[in-house]
Order: structure tokens, then sequence, then C-alpha cells
């Protein structure tokens, strides 16, 4: 169970000044979420300690398994092949795609507490037979049932931290909520891996049994929790809303931040799109170059990382150690969990700072910088995967797996951003459920089995490991089609605004009048906190352009209300007539500045937004 990390489309005093449809969005929100948050700050926050807590317990069995391949799938004890190991690790995603199907409804019918309750309960079993199965095909089925057992908590926690989290820690509770995954993965990685180090004639199974005595206690300690801590829908508005339509064609105005293996659900349904049919909104998803192609960047990433952590420890030691020789299994196990704790983690962080730097990815701009930024991210990812193939030594191929995984980390924020900003608002619920069918089915699920079956076909782990590190590829190609894909959509936008066209499909994403309003109040604070002190003049015809440009869409965003004490629509002739004459274009950043250059427009941003 890994991420993803969606925001709200507007800051909220931009979103407060919105129409006044999203007005009685906000309030219908307040009116849900109230309830949740007059309970006491200390409790919620004990709630969702515990919540971390089981989170690191559910993923614990992800990092045991690969550090016990190699002695379960000995002849010792359950002599499996190497398809069958790479089943042992992607069974559960299978699992955990086809409980999703059911998990969302779950939590709408029955109440959370219970539903809480049997899902980890069920999974506690579920480990209880892992940990002492007596065949193959108890093991096997086992590894089902854990993914089924954590369908309804992948889909639970991050609604929960949103509806009661303090608004002012919302963020830090769902990083605690999500640091618990990878925290999870290497202590059973570790835990697993020194025990059957240092105690080679151990039943490799015994981690497991630690793990089920370890989450028999969190059943019954969220069975004392009060149903008010758990339940989300709280009144009965919620309950009438819910009645109008399936949540297959909902849209949610809750945002969510997600792991790197699940997204946001929506919470209510909205009656906004409702005539929209669901095969339209697929067939705008299908048609959009951008969006396919950073999803399908995406599945390659995750079906590297997956098959990574499978194979790795196997690998360096059936086929790296053999050969070469130069260290032990506890090496591997504590350079291999230093590596997947730390270099995920920065990455992500280093790849969130970059994409802030460049301007975000909002905005047909935006999402061109941030597939350009992948894309960069991309290439130094198979530059560390493919040398891996050929090293020999413990300490190159730790450091090169270290990059991809940096690497890698580092294309999730642009890349998760541009999915979320290149669709309409009334198809990113489908777009979600979409992504996520991608990455579970061709990435999590397909990375372990397709390896498994080549390691096989071909007779070494080496094959599979090979083909894991070479997949990478794929992903850099995707993420450079979904640039291209991206660039051509901005230019083909600047094209038909010069000409002044108006035949605008509804999925050329074309920026609606909050993304325009937007975009001015952030033009006018980076104009504050980073002044230019040097201004490129351009040609006269570019000059027109991007005044004619900025002065069609200022007047646009005035006529629709944004004044407060004079008439802007009065203020700009004068304006009009100062532009006209001035020496440096007023293109607003990320909307019409073509060259990439940030040029402030203060004063024009203050007579309209002020």
């Amino acid at each position: 169970m890994a991420s993803l990390e969606t925001e709200s489309l507007l800051p909220a005093y931009i979103h407060a000044d919105s129409s006044a449809e999203a007005n009685n969005d906000s309030e219908l929100l307040t009116a849900l979420t109230g309830s949740a948050q007059s309970l006491p700050v200390k409790e919620r926050a004990l709630v969702c300690a515990l919540f971390v807590v089981i989170q690191c317990l559910l993923n614990y069995d992800s990092g045991a398994i690969a550090a016990a391949l190699d002695r379960l799938a000995s002849p010792e004890y359950f002599d499996m092949t190497l398809t069958e190991s790479g089943l042992l690790s992607s069974l559960m995603y299978l699992g955990l795609s086809v409980a999703s199907l059911i998990s969302a409804p779950t939590l709408h019918y029955v109440q959370s507490k219970h539903a809480l309750a049997a899902s980890l309960l069920l999974n506690v079993s579920s480990n209880a037979l892992f940990a002492w199965s007596p065949s193959k095909n108890a093991l096997l089925l086992s590894r089902f049932l854990v993914g089924c057992s954590q369908a309804v908590l992948v889909v639970y926690t991050p609604i929960w931290v949103d509806e009661f989290a303090p608004p002012d820690r919302c963020t830090q509770w769902m990083s605690l909520m999500q640091a618990g995954v990878p925290l999870g993965v290497m202590q059973g990685y570790l835990v697993s891996g020194l025990m059957t180090a240092y105690m080679p004639h151990i039943d490799p199974r015994y981690p497991f049994r630690i793990q089920v005595v370890l989450l028999t206690p969190c059943v019954f300690l969220l069975m004392l929790v009060p149903k008010q801590y758990l339940k989300i829908f709280v009144t009965d508005e919620a309950e009438e809303l819910d009645r109008h339509g399936p949540l297959a064609n909902s849209e949610s105005d809750i945002s969510l931040s997600r792991s790197m293996r699940t997204d946001a659900i929506d919470v209510w349904p909205s009656k906004r799109h409702e005539s929209v049919s669901a095969l339209t909104h697929l067939g705008r998803l299908a048609s959009s170059g951008v969006y396919m192609c950073t999803v399908l960047a995406l599945t390659a990433l995750y079906f590297v990382v997956t098959g990574i952590q499978l194979w790795v420890t196997t690998y360096l030691m059936k086929y790296i150690l053999p050969m070469y020789g130069g260290f032990t299994k506890s090496q591997v196990v504590y350079a291999f969990a230093g590596t997947s704790a730390s270099a995920p983690i920065l990455g992500v962080l280093c790849g969130g700072w970059l994409t802030d730097r460049i301007g975000g990815y909002r905005g047909l701009k935006g999402v061109r910088d941030a597939a350009r930024l992948a894309s960069m991210f991309a290439i130094l990812a198979v530059v560390c995967a493919v040398p891996c193939i050929f090293a020999t030594t413990i300490h190159m191929i730790i450091a090169l797996i270290w990059g991809l995984l940096f690497f890698g980390g580092a294309i999730l924020p642009p890349a998760v951003g541009i999915i979320i900003s290149c669709v309409p608002r009334e198809t990113r619920s489908f777009s979600s459920a979409g992504s996520n069918l991608f990455y579970n089915w061709l990435g999590y699920f397909a990375g372990p089995t397709l390896s498994g079956i080549v390691s096989d076909y071909y007779g070494g782990v080496q094959w599979g490991m090979w083909l894991i590190l070479l997949w990478s590829v794929w992903g850099g190609l995707f993420m450079f089609a979904s640039w291209a894909f991206a660039s051509r959509n901005y230019k083909t936008y600047l094209k038909r605004k010069a000409a002044q066209s108006t035949s605008y499909d509804e999925f050329d994403l074309l920026p609606t009048r909050e993304e325009v309003e937007y975009e001015m109040a952030r033009e006018r604070r980076l104009s504050i906190l980073y002044p230019i002190p040097t201004y490129h003049r351009q040609t006269s015809m570019e000059q027109a352009h991007h005044t004619g440009s900025d002065l069609r869409i200022r007047r646009s965003c005035a006529q629709s209300g944004r004044s407060n004490n004079r008439d802007v629509r009065e203020v700009l002739p004068e304006h009009e007539n100062l532009l006209s004459s001035a020496s440096m274009p007023v293109g607003g950043h990320g909307l019409d500045d073509i060259s990439g250059r940030q040029e402030p427009t203060l004063e024009l941003s203050q007579s309209l937004l002020i």
C-alpha cells in the first residue's frame, strides 16, 4: 500500500469568491464535517495514531515476504517455482483490486466501525493462515485474502483524515498516515531478513506470526473507539445526497491526499454532471494523450518498484553472490532497507519542491512544464536502471537502485499533478478509477508475475530482474510522449487564441474563470515576492498579442463581478492605453507567457483583484 496527492483546485481566498454553486458546496461541506470537527482534538489524534500503527502492521508482510522469499520457495518448505514466488506478492494486489469494487458501497451501507473491524479481523485471519499454512495453495490463497482485507482500509483512512483532521493539521496527519506504509514495509523487511540471516534454521514464517500477534490487539482497540470518531457521514443531508446516483457518476469537491497506490474516491454524488454518461467520460479520457501516456508512465514505474522490492534480495543472494561474492545476507538486508526507506521519500520531496519552483502543474502551460520536468527525471531513472544490469558488486548495485528509486519517486509529484490537472473536473472520478485500474493490474500485479514467468522460462532469477530494470525504458518513453502531447496542446491553444477562434472543444482544457483568477492572484504574489529588475522586449506583434489577450481575460473577470470599490470596466480603457504604449509585455505567468519568462503585472492585478 503506497501513493498520490490531490489538492483543492483553488486556494481558499479564491474559492470563497467563486460562483454561487461553489458557495453552496462550501456550505454543504461545512455542514457535513461540522460534527467531526467539534470532537476533541486530543481524542481524534489518538484515533489517528491508532490508524498509523495499523498502517505499519498491515504493510509489514510486504517487506517480510521479500526478505524470506528464498527460504519460503526452497524445497525444504514449499518448493515453489519462480512464477509461484511472483504470485506470492502479486496476488495481494489482485485481491485488493477485486475487493475495491465493493469497498465503497460497503462504507456507504455498513457502519464504518463494523466495516473496519471486519476488514481488520479478516486481515489477521489471512495472515494467520499464511503464518501456519499447511500447503502451497493455502499460502497463495492467504495472500489473495490479505489484499481483499485491505481494500476497505485503503479507501477509508484518507477520507477519515480529510474529515477529522484539524484544518491546520490535515496535511500533517495525511503525511503521517501515508508514512506508515514505507515504515511498515521496512520493518517487515528488517525483521524477516535479520531473522533468516542470523537464525537460518528457524521457520521463515515465524516473522509473520509476530505480525499476527501485534495486529490482534488492534482489532479490540478499534472496537473500543466510539462510533462518532469513525463515522464519516454525519448528517442526514449526506444520506439524502447518497441516494441521488451511483458512485461511478459522482464528483467530490473534497480532495484527498492519497498514497502511491490509491487515489481519491467520491464521498457523495454531484448532480451537476448527471446528464453526462459514463461512456462519454471514458471516451474523453481515452482521447487525451497527456492523461493516457502519464498513467502508463506511472504504471511502468510501479511495475519496476514492485518487482525490485520482491526480487532484489533473491537476485543478490542467488546470482550475484555465487558468481562474485563479497557480501553476506545481513549486509544485503541493511543496505536495501536503508535504500527503500530513504530514496523514494527524498525523491518525492525533491520532485514536489522542483514542481513548485517551476510554477506548478495547473493550466496548459503548467501541464507542459510539469511533463518536461517528469521526463527529465525519467531519463535519469533509466540511466540508473540500465547499467544496474551489468553491475557486479553489491555497492554498485545498491547505489544504482538508490538512484532509480530516488528519480522514480521524483516523477510522482509532477506526474500525479498532470493527471489531476489535465482532465475536466467532472471527469476526475473516472480518471481516478481508470488510473487505479492500470496501476493495480499492469503495475503492481504484472510486475512480480511477469518477471517470475520470465525467470522460470529462461531458468534464472536474473532474467526476471533484468526485465524489471529494462521495463523502466517504457516509463521514460511514455513520459516523453506525455510531454509531446502537452506541448502540442499548449501550442494549439496559443494559435487558436491568437486567431480569436471560439471553436474550443470542452476537452481542450482551456482555463476557466476560476483558473484565470487563480493565475492572476498567483502572478500578483510572484511579482511581490520575486521582482524581476530586467525586462525583455518583444516585437510589436507579440506585444499586441499579449496585451490584447490579457485585457480580454481581465475584462471577462471584471464582468463576472470581481470588483469591490470601483467599476473595473471603467478602469480598463485607461489600462488599455497604458499597456498599448508600454515597452514590456503583460503576459500572465502560466497563461500567455510563450517564452517562459515570468513578468509581473502588479499594477493591473492590484486594480482588478483588490
